[in-house]
């Protein structure tokens, strides 16, 4: 699931830095790395999940990729067809 997500996302991503909508993804990246370890914290700590909970933090701290570039992509889309 996380190298789909991350294969998907990365796609979005390269369209919108090759056009200059940087500055919505340079937020989220300044605060991936703040949730990812937030979220790993919590389900190392709280649940009984293990080292998995690594991998299920990585995919929520990267939902630049996955779920706010293609929501970018298509309303930048949306922009210049009218």
């Amino acid at each position: 699931i996380f190298c789909s997500l991350l294969t998907l996302g990365s796609v979005y991503t390269v369209v919108l830095n090759g056009i200059g909508e940087i500055k919505e993804q340079f937020y989220f990246a300044l605060a991936a790395p703040f949730v990812f370890l937030f979220v790993n914290y919590l389900l190392m700590s709280y649940s009984d999940v293990g080292t998995e909970g690594v991998i299920i933090a990585a995919i929520v701290a990267n939902v630049n990729g996955y779920l706010m570039a293609p929501v970018r992509y298509y309303k930048w889309r949306c922009e210049i067809a009218n």
